[in-house]
């Protein structure tokens, strides 16, 4: 019983540490995910400014 207790709690650390690795590989999936979209957004208002400006567009 002494081990079955022991592995027990090794079961429960390991899926406390499963679950908390899975929570920061979504947020920082979410993170990248905003920054490309901002950086998606800035990139087109730059080339179209940059556009408009060479009488291109």
């Amino acid at each position: 019983t002494k081990e079955q207790n022991y592995q027990r709690y090794r079961e429960e650390r390991f899926r406390a540490t499963s679950e908390s690795t899975n929570q920061r590989v979504l947020w920082w999936s979410l993170a990248q995910l905003i920054v490309l979209v901002i950086a998606g957004f800035w990139q087109m208002r730059h080339l179209k400014g940059f556009f408009e400006a060479k009488k291109l567009v």
